[in-house]
């Protein structure tokens, strides 16, 4: 990368959490086959050939061509999809064994359909009350039945939890228990109706949590965005933007970088976040903060996000890396805009572009580095799919139906 490419580097998580994820790092001997290849932060330059844009070449068509290979990346395969699906029929297997009264629900992005190929899935068991116990009881039952490559019982907190990696996949399950009337389906059938209303919300929110995720500003414990923050974020600039109707955008699709880019210079420039909520009920709304803003324990400024399915619940208030959350966005903005501009001005002179060098000519690539975990761990899951490695775990693989 050039100096150009700027990448905004955080401290890593807590060292609990840090020596957890050191033990389930997917960087195991499993992977010691895999083709060994040069670390390559942005996968999708690999198929990407500007030469092949159609004439005229300018630099939107060449940002929107690029745009297209990443979300193609990015979007988790058939073969991810069926594995995430296997391993949910693995857990609910055991869970209801375990606990026969008891309703397993998914939540959180994996129920909506927004998630990434790598992200952690999220089980909520219904009707069980004996919270610790139970948890103690799981651990026990996964050990034996060998789904677990790694696990931590974290039983202090709030809503105890238990943390444990796929010993197929490696990915990550939070498990907790909880009371009946949490609102989780009610938020995931709000995200659903607006996916729906808005065809551009799935990719938008795509893009969003993988350029926030790339700098571990993805979780609320660490004063990052979750995930249904950054789904209001995304309605609340598609409920603000003029173009989205359909009336004046012959295809939104087809502009999902432009409304990318213009949905952080928003958020990265734009946005008063100290002093300025989001509201997405009915057709959204911006609102002033009371008194001089929030702000996190730290006195620094959080996000004010209104739970469009809970009232006076703030999906923000935890956001104590905001700043840094509006950094981010400002600086992939104004990266993403000069290269353009540069690009266009070589095209107008009639300059010969260094396609040679793909990387020269990436727009992207400073908004969207793939971390080698996330690499590995996606390779893992096209080994396993090609090796039928499911077939060693006889008692669930039949019964799912492989």
């Amino acid at each position: 990368m050039g100096d150009e490419e700027e990448f905004i580097s955080l401290d890593d998580a807590a060292e609990g959490s840090r020596n957890f994820r050191q033990a389930a790092s997917p960087v195991v001997s499993r992977l010691s086959n895999l083709p060994k290849r040069p670390p390559d932060f942005f996968p999708w330059l690999q198929n990407w050939d500007p030469s092949t844009i159609p004439a005229p070449l300018t630099a939107t068509k060449m940002l929107q061509h690029e745009m297209k290979h990443v979300l193609h990346y990015l979007e988790p395969k058939p073969h991810e999809v069926k594995l995430r699906e296997y391993l949910l029929f693995k857990l609910k297997s055991v869970i209801q064994s375990t606990f026969p009264q008891s309703e397993v629900v998914v939540f959180g992005s994996h129920a909506t359909g927004l998630y990434l190929a790598d992200s952690d899935i999220d089980i909520c068991i219904r009707d069980y009350v004996e919270t610790k116990r139970g948890l103690r009881m799981l651990e026990r039952k996964f050990t034996e039945k060998g789904l677990c490559q790694s696990h931590q019982l974290i039983l202090k907190a709030k809503i105890p939890i238990m943390k444990m990696v796929d010993s197929l996949t490696e990915l990550q399950v939070d498990i907790s228990f909880a009371k009946p009337s949490d609102p989780e389906n009610t938020s995931v059938a709000y995200i659903k109706e607006k996916a729906a209303e808005y065809p551009v919300l799935r990719p938008l929110t795509l893009l969003l949590k993988q350029m926030l995720a790339s700098r571990k500003l993805n979780e609320v414990f660490h004063g990052g965005l979750g995930g249904y923050a950054i789904v209001c974020m995304v309605i609340s600039f598609l409920q603000r933007h003029p173009h989205t109707d359909l009336d004046m955008m012959e295809n939104p699709m087809e502009n999902i970088g432009t409304l990318f880019l213009q949905m952080i210079q928003l958020y990265g420039a734009n946005f008063n976040f100290p002093e300025v909520g989001i509201d997405v009920e009915d057709r959204g709304r911006y609102f002033y903060k009371d008194g001089d803003g929030d702000y996190a324990r730290s006195s620094r400024p959080v996000y004010t996000i209104n739970d469009p399915t809970q009232w006076r619940n703030d999906l923000g208030v935890k956001s104590y890396q905001a700043e840094q959350v509006q950094e981010v966005m400002e600086i992939v903005y104004n990266n993403v805009r000069n290269k353009a501009n540069l690009c266009q001005a070589d095209i107008d002179d009639d300059l010969a572009l260094p396609f040679h060098d793909r990387r020269l000519v990436s727009f992207w690539s400073v908004a969207f580095p793939i971390h080698i975990e996330t690499r590995y761990k996606r390779s893992l899951m096209n080994l396993v799919s090609k090796k039928k490695e499911w077939r060693r775990e006889q008692e669930f693989c039949n019964r799912f139906g492989f």
